[in-house]
């Protein structure tokens, strides 16, 4: 690549990453709404998560040993075990640095929504207790308020006010759908019929997991989850669509892939030049050539002939 632009991805990388976690810790501040006194929808109690933070950020690794291993699986018996897991390697870290963009673009603007929209958590009642909530009338909208809990880390206090968009849902949509279109570009043909569709569906059950967690820990609203889930599908299809190309490996050919061949004709006045490459939108048994007949003058000057000409079964 070039240390320029390994320099500028690590770069962004590294901006992406500091930005979301001086939203996550909550240095940078978010949006606090107001709310409506007596709404049940934020009253209940804070139970923890069932899938943490750390947890949905960790298995972004995931993909990468899951391409890694994929790509060696295709590349069995063609080349040695040192050149399989190599290139193998290289494919495999291809599709992961698109990844990484996908996922960084997509969880930056996710952070982006929840600390501007600022929306209460159904548990920011028990998180934050504000003042003016003990003595209010039922049904007014309470703008100013202050948070009273001391029993909890302010980061806490603040994350009570990121409930719009689902960040878990999000990623766990991302994760999935990426996985399960590489799976079915990408894994190599065995008998067996259902590895693919056994693939998918553990993708699709992991993104399933992280978005209805969120309503059972009473962290997000259904709406959080849902529209959180459509925002990863849609990068994950731009990701796997444009990023990678669909999953199409785009390689160089070597002199080994082209055939050249120079014949000399008996009476050394015509050279004979015939140069093929094999695409793959190309049958393998019959193929276009263009042969060239460059004619080194005698003494009549006469070419023999020039032309285009189909050569069967090459």
């Amino acid at each position: 690549m070039g240390t320029i632009p390994i320099f500028c991805d690590l770069s962004l990388c590294a901006f992406f990453a500091v930005w979301v976690i001086l939203v996550e810790l909550a240095i940078i501040p978010s949006n606090k709404r107001g709310f409506i006194c007596g709404d049940i929808s934020i009253s209940f109690k804070f139970n923890g998560d069932t899938i943490s933070t750390a947890m949905i950020l960790s298995s972004i690794i995931i993909p990468f040993i899951l391409m890694w291993i994929v790509e060696a699986l295709r590349g069995i018996g063609q080349s040695s075990r040192i050149c399989l897991w190599k290139r193998s390697l290289y494919i495999s870290l291809n599709w992961y640095n698109k990844f990484l963009i996908g996922f960084s673009i997509h969880i930056a603007i996710i952070e982006a929504m929840k600390t501007l929209m600022g929306e209460s958590r159904p548990h920011f009642l028990d998180t934050c207790r504000p003042d003016t909530a003990v003595n209010c009338t039922i049904g007014t909208y309470i703008s100013d308020f202050t948070c009273t809990n001391t029993e909890v880390s302010a980061q806490l206090v603040n994350d009570s006010f990121r409930s719009f968009p689902s960040g878990h849902s999000s990623v766990g949509n991302f994760e999935g759908l990426f996985m399960a279109w590489y799976f079915l570009i990408r894994f190599p043909s065995f008998r067996c019929k259902w590895s693919v569709p056994l693939l998918q569906t553990t993708c699709f059950i992991w993104a399933a997991t992280c978005g209805i967690t969120r309503i059972t820990d009473n962290r997000h609203h259904w709406w959080d989850v849902l529209f959180g889930g459509i925002i990863g599908l849609i990068f994950a299809a731009y990701t796997a669509k444009i990023l990678c190309h669909n999953f199409r490996v785009i390689s160089t050919r070597s002199s080994d892939d082209i055939e050249s061949s120079s014949i000399h004709l008996s009476n050394n006045k015509t050279l004979l030049s015939v140069t093929t490459s094999a695409k793959d939108e190309m049958p393998s048994d019959t193929e276009l050539l263009q042969v060239e007949y460059h004619n080194i003058r005698s003494a009549t000057s006469t070419p023999l002939f020039n032309g285009y000409k189909k050569v069967e079964n090459c």
